[in-house]
């Protein structure tokens, strides 16, 4: 009985997401530029107020694929992944066995890391970045040794669903999976709810999936939701630099801001070079 909590919240996230959703395609990519889709350019008002970061881990068949073997407890990442998958309505984010692809194609590497104190996860990498590399997320080892509690293993969920949405193209805004409004729910041992904005945000980048991969067929989510902009209690027009869902650390004083206007994202401070596939600063994106 003492796991029995942890098996059955497991069991019931995974059971309702593959029992519910169609089977996984061949993966053919890894990390993918966004900045030309026009998603990115003019983000849809019923993505608000998600971040839509220029990268993105979704593969041309609408799927992210993960390669958790150096993880122990694979039921924290697996939950992680249901947790996506029950939100947007399609078996999104899978492990490369439950695919039954190759290893070496899993889009994102997910392991364990000595992370500083207070850095639940990190995703993605320092300096350059290539196209078609994998991309990589690292969960805290402290996140995954508290999961052994009953609110250990939510808050690591959380956590990797947090990390899960950079991954899938997300960065920091105000909700309660990619920002910190979903605190309370978390300290009184509930898995917050990922918020409709962040479904449809994902949800335009697999509407237009033929910008990313042309010759890819566009998918629409079955629970995308139409609508002006969702705007949490205390959203302001602009997340200002001050506020802590928008400090993406990029180096010193790099920050990246949020101006709800015209629907684009503008970032302060920050160069991004590109060429021949290749770009420099990519962000790295922290959990907080």
């Amino acid at each position: 009985m003492k796991k029995f909590w942890k098996t059955l919240l497991s069991a019931l996230i995974i059971a309702i997401s593959f029992g519910a959703f169609s089977t996984a395609n061949q993966v053919d990519a890894r990390v993918k530029f966004t900045r030309n889709a026009d998603y990115y350019k003019n983000e849809p008002e019923n993505a608000k107020p998600s971040v839509l970061s220029t990268i993105t881990t979704i593969n041309k068949n609408g799927t992210m694929i993960y390669d958790a073997d150096t993880v122990k407890q694979k039921d924290v990442i697996a939950a992680a992944a249901a947790h996506w998958n029950k939100a947007v309505g399609i078996n999104l984010i899978m492990s490369y066995q439950e695919a039954h692809v190759a290893k070496a194609d899993a889009d994102v590497v997910i392991e364990p890391a000595d992370l500083p104190a207070g850095i639940g996860g990190v995703t993605g990498y320092d300096g350059y970045v290539y196209e078609t590399w994998q991309n990589i997320i690292k969960i805290a080892n402290t996140t995954l040794d508290a999961a052994s509690s009953q609110k250990g293993f939510v808050q690591a969920v959380s956590t990797t669903s947090h990390e899960m949405g950079h991954a899938l193209g997300l960065n920091h805004d105000p909700g309660a999976l990619m920002g910190t409004s979903g605190a309370a729910e978390l300290a009184n041992g509930i898995l917050p709810a990922i918020p409709d904005y962040n479904v449809n945000a994902v949800g335009a980048i697999l509407k237009d999936l033929d910008q990313l991969y042309p010759g890819s067929t566009p998918i629409t989510i079955p629970n995308m939701t139409d609508g002006s902009a969702y705007r949490d209690a205390g959203t302001t027009e602009e997340i200002l630099p001050t506020d802590r869902v928008a400090q993406l650390v990029l180096g010193v004083d790099h920050l990246a801001t949020r101006n709800f206007n015209g629907g684009t994202v503008e970032f302060s401070a920050m160069k991004m070079s590109i060429r021949s596939g290749e770009a420099k600063l990519a962000p790295r994106t922290h959990s907080i």
